[in-house]
């Protein structure tokens, strides 16, 4: 087979993969991070992430899984209770030591970083065992190739490329919406919302 002429292909789905994944991953990673780092350091932190991730931290992390599955010999089908068990704790072993070390890139202290680690584990593990299926709707959703999870809506399904395309496109808006509603210093509500930042709207208003 020649490699060549799955290039275009596997790029798109190494896009669509990484999208799916940091779409669904980044709000509630920002919700644990945002009250400890502060909004300008977990936004330059979730960049950056995103960043790493298109360059091929993805496939760190795909890669690593299946080392870890053969070494701990988890089956990649049937025992559906150990493949979510291990995903679940790798993924939050994954989360506890990488993002930290992204947090230090953008400006945290070691101790802010890595003082978070149980949020992120916390945040893996819960999150692990669902990449998986948010990878495969993804992929459907983009027509690379048909989920057949059994959860998966056949309402959504049966849609036509172009309605499917829509509904990717608006899943990541929402992700996006969110995130923008997390680190907004407008809203006292949100959780970006910091005395710091009351006091220097009041140092403004004078």
């Amino acid at each position: 087979m020649d490699r060549r002429k799955n290039k275009p292909l596997d790029l798109k789905k190494h896009l669509v993969d990484t999208t799916a994944v940091i779409s669904f991953t980044y709000p509630p990673l920002a919700i644990a991070e945002v009250r400890r780092l502060g909004a300008s350091v977990s936004i330059w932190s979730r960049l950056k992430g995103a960043g790493f991730a298109y360059l091929g931290m993805g496939s760190v992390f795909s890669r690593g899984r299946d080392l870890s599955r053969m070494l701990f010999r988890v089956p990649k089908s049937g025992r559906e209770g150990l493949q979510i068990f291990h995903d679940s704790i790798y993924s939050g072993a994954f989360a506890a030591a990488y993002i930290p070390l992204v947090n230090m890139s953008s400006g945290a202290t070691a101790a802010e970083a890595f003082g978070n680690s149980p949020s992120y584990a916390f945040v893996g593990a819960v999150t692990g065992p669902l990449t998986g299926g948010v990878i495969d709707v993804g992929r459907d959703l983009m027509g690379i190739s048909e989920c057949k999870r059994g959860w998966y809506p056949k309402a959504i399904k049966n849609r036509s490329p172009r309605v499917k395309k829509l509904i990717a496109a608006g899943l990541v808006a929402a992700s996006l919406m969110s995130m923008a509603k997390i680190y907004s210093p407008d809203d006292k509500c949100t959780l970006g919302y910091s005395p710091e930042t009351e006091q220097l709207e009041q140092k403004l208003v004078r």
